[in-house]
């Protein structure tokens, strides 16, 4: 079933927070279109500082409330509270908790990554990238229920931080080259995507590797897994840059149950080399009986989660890299499509569970890379045309549109009546849901292409500048500095 959430009571916050086959080598550079590693200019020295900006003023003494930390429990193997995972469930549905800030946020801390030094091209890789959002659970530190969170870098570094302090708890101890895929974490494990051709599955408490799916390989130029896993009832899903949707169990040895499809993958885009695009980098999302995952060969595959047999195979004309977003309520899907391969428009697409159209919406310049965020009768679309739009869900019609700074291959969150997303000139932009009116807007150095999370009305984005941010308005701001200051002592 998908991940349940129960409402948080309010406290006081200083209160409440006390399979595998050897591998051909690799090739140097990544053959497929992917985002830029961030220039010299915005490449800072490595360290695992955590920074926090001098307070402008003292801390407040007035208490904050923050909500209540509720018991840990467990659902289909995932923490029942928190973020565990891209877009918080298996519908891609859920964007966190409250309240949004209403003006501009002050960083309260932020976490420099390392750098990954990749290929004859010396290119940094750092921070987060596409869709690189963070993932916040619950779980015990130093004999405390606390907040914390997973991060799978671009520097190829798993990370666990404290989520009020910015605190470093672990670190992986091995480079796992690149992680581009948002984190998973289930009730004892973590598993995250690497360009290194594998989906590692870590012990969640050591950072362990305790096993790993590798790609098939075949006539694909590129192995990596850049989709975020999904667990439901003991089995683990999860696509790959190998033109292949597979299903593990979800405990040792992590036995693949089925692969989709039988027979090698094959598309009608090609690289530049003549190998097929048959890249899977669009995370899984789950219906009932049903997994369905977006395809760079430019289909919308539907497929029975429990014997891995193809129901439908939707053309969307072109990659499509974007997760799918499930209506669970109604059963229908949203998918976004690049125009990358082909001459037909890139928009996004609103099908039934049959992949019958009920409608398209056109997006310029290349269409969408972002996944679309759906509440009530809204849907929020990136566009790589720079503008984010609200459509609605049962017309497909305009409600309006918001021009951004830059083209977006960030997800966008929804939070009580704000939508937020990040933009390739590094801006964090909020808007009403309602009209579209401009809430706030914050700049960073480098860009974002990774997906905010947001827990407790705490807002946490990586950029491609190599640092981790946490954001909070000016009250909450202050409880979380007191925090800091009162358990450093």
């Amino acid at each position: 079933m998908p991940l349940k959430h129960t409402h948080l009571i309010p406290i006081l916050l200083l209160l409440a927070l006390g399979a595998c086959s050897s591998a051909p080598p690799k090739t140097d550079e990544a053959p497929a279109k992917t985002e830029a590693p961030a220039t010299k200019q915005q490449i800072h020295e490595p360290s695992q500082e955590t920074v926090r900006p001098e307070p402008v003023s003292e801390p407040d003494t007035q208490q904050e409330t923050i909500a209540e930390i509720p018991p840990f429990q467990f659902d289909s193997g995932l923490p029942s509270t928190g973020l565990p995972q891209f877009r918080g469930n298996n519908t891609h549905t859920y964007y966190g908790t409250g309240p949004f800030p209403a003006t501009e946020p002050e960083v309260v801390w932020k976490f420099k990554t390392d750098v990954f030094i990749k290929g004859k091209k010396k290119l940094e890789w750092q921070g987060l990238g596409w869709t690189g959002q963070p993932a916040v659970v619950q779980e015990d530190v130093e004999g405390e229920k606390r907040w914390v969170v997973y991060l799978a870098s671009l520097d190829g570094n798993l990370y666990k931080l404290d989520l009020l302090t910015g605190r470093l708890l672990l670190k992986s101890k091995e480079n796992y080259t690149i992680f581009k895929s948002s984190p998973t974490v289930t009730d004892k494990y973590v598993l995250a995507g690497s360009w290194n051709n594998k989906e590692h599955i870590f012990d969640r408490y050591t950072f362990e590797e305790v096993g790993f799916e590798e790609a098939v390989y075949t006539k694909s130029a590129s192995y990596d897994f850049d989709g975020s896993a999904r667990v439901e009832d003991g089995f683990i899903y999860i696509g790959g840059e190998d033109g292949y949707i597979r299903k593990l169990s979800a405990t040792p040895p992590f036995t693949r149950q089925w692969i989709y499809p039988l027979k090698e993958p094959s598309s009608r885009f090609k690289y530049k080399n003549g190998k097929p695009y048959v890249g899977i980098e669009s995370s899984i999302a789950i219906y009932k009986d049903i997994v369905i995952v977006g395809s760079g060969s430019g289909y919308l595959i539907f497929v029975d989660k429990n014997t891995g047999k193809l129901l439908h195979k939707f053309d969307t004309g072109d990659d499509t890299d974007a997760s799918p977003v499930v209506d669970e309520e109604n059963g229908f899907v949203y998918i976004g499509v690049e125009k990358d391969n082909s001459d037909k428009p890139g928009g996004v697409y609103k099908l039934n569970m049959k992949a019958e159209v009920q409608w398209f919406f056109e997006v310029g310049k290349e269409g969408v890379y972002g996944t679309p965020a759906l509440r009530d009768d809204k849907l929020f679309v990136p566009g790589d045309d720079s503008f984010l739009y609200c459509l609605d869900t049962k017309t497909g019609e305009k409600i309006w549109r918001q021009r951004l700074p830059d083209s977006s291959w960030s997800s966008p969150v929804v939070i009580d009546d704000k939508v937020m997303i990040g933009d390739y000139a590094g801006y964090l932009s909020a808007f009403s849901t309602q009209k579209g009116y401009p809430v706030w807007q914050k700049k960073f150095d480098g860009y974002i292409v990774s997906t905010p999370a947001v827990w407790n009305g705490i807002i946490v984005v990586g950029s491609r500048d190599g640092y981790i941010y946490a954001l909070a308005d000016q009250s909450r701001a202050a409880a979380m500095r007191a925090h800091f200051a009162k358990n450093s002592d």
